[in-house]
């Protein structure tokens, strides 16, 4: 893509150029002929060409770069290179004349109500006036040009930069699920194992599934959300077996958009949070869970309700019941779904309510 954008800007510049020397080739082809217009406009042309890509790569790039850039640089640097550059065209435009033996000048009358009162003849076909004109307006049109560039230079580079801190931030984030996930698969694994030996078989089975999606399908930067909703349900599978006293869990998913893809592991933490919250060290309240999934071809709906344990505080929760987090949900949706989602978060005595929607 940079190889073809290149190829097209250097076709912009030839041009640019061929068509700003077409008219004073023209003029001096119809005066003096070919051999005469090409020294009298290659000359000149390419004296503004070098004039124009010198500001622009040197002057512009030197004086914007600089790390202790003060705002009376560029004044500087232009009240020196402007009289040097307009004595440097005299001298061109001087040269181009002897060069090819014929001296133009520019005639200018006076007139007073018709009648002309004055003829003045310029000394050189070029006077000082029209000189500082040509010389000013190349330095003002590539400084313009320059900028420009420098400009888009530099929001490409914080693109570059904001695009590198989100996947570094994103690799960070991600990283915090994979040990907290092998952690508590092994606490749940434990306990099931415990309880119901002869379905040892079916839960390794069903933790290999989740191990591979954590494993390989976490690290791509998108999947489908048909593998997110199996993680969910093995999440939940596990649950039930772990906690006897814990069956009260209602999930109802209504997919009507099948192709969707979504980050990975995004939707788990509200989950283990529900049953973060709905933990009850004595067993003394009906613990329950309903979470309701719709997928549309515009959006995403997740929303997540849990009974609200008031007989103990978060340090009464077991480690297994501990996710990744809220707080790191937000950041992640912030980064990779900024303005197009919206997160609720409702907490009364008795129930804890989430609602996400993401708009695709």
């Amino acid at each position: 893509m940079d190889y073809k954008n290149n190829i097209g800007l250097i076709f912009a510049h030839i041009t640019f150029w061929l068509l700003l020397a077409a008219s004073p080739f023209y003029f001096n082809t119809q005066l003096f002929g070919i051999s005469v217009a090409i020294v009298r406009t290659v000359i000149p042309i390419s004296c503004i060409l070098m004039v124009a890509y010198g500001n622009n790569l040197f002057i512009i790039k030197q004086l914007f770069r600089r790390k202790n850039f003060v705002w009376y640089y560029p004044f500087l640097a232009y009240s020196l290179i402007i009289p040097i550059t307009l004595f440097a065209f005299e001298f061109l435009f001087e040269f181009v004349n002897t060069l090819t033996n014929i001296e133009v000048s520019l005639v200018i009358e006076a007139r007073q109500h018709g009648e002309i009162i004055d003829i003045e003849r310029s000394d050189s076909s070029f006077p000082r006036s029209i000189i500082g004109l040509i010389v000013i307006f190349t330095l003002f049109v590539s400084s313009l040009y320059g900028l420009a560039i420098e400009f888009m230079q530099r929001d490409r580079q914080e693109i570059k930069l904001k695009a590198a801190n989100l996947k570094n931030e994103l690799k960070l984030l991600r990283s915090q699920m994979n040990p907290h996930f092998l952690f508590n698969a092994m606490n749940n694994l434990y306990a099931i194992v415990q309880l119901k030996p002869e379905k040892a078989g079916e839960f390794v089975l069903k933790l290999s599934d989740m191990l591979r999606y954590v494993t390989y399908d976490c690290q791509n930067e998108k999947v489908s959300i048909h593998k997110e909703i199996d993680y969910l349900n093995n999440y939940i599978y596990f649950q039930k077996w772990r906690d006897q006293n814990f069956q009260d869990i209602d999930l109802t998913i209504e997919d009507n958009h099948s192709n969707l893809q979504i980050e990975p592991m995004l939707l788990i933490p509200f989950v283990e949070n529900a049953f973060k919250h709905s933990y009850d060290h004595n067993g003394s309240i009906r613990r329950w869970v309903k979470i309701h999934l719709k997928n549309t071809p515009n959006k995403l709906i997740f929303e997540i309700q849990n009974n609200l344990s008031t007989s103990n505080t978060q340090e009464d929760v077991p480690d297994e019941y501990m996710g990744i987090g809220i707080e790191n949900v937000r950041k992640r949706l912030e980064l990779l779904y900024k303005n197009k989602h919206q997160l609720h978060i409702k907490k009364t005595l008795h129930d804890f309510q989430i609602q996400l929607i993401i708009q695709h």
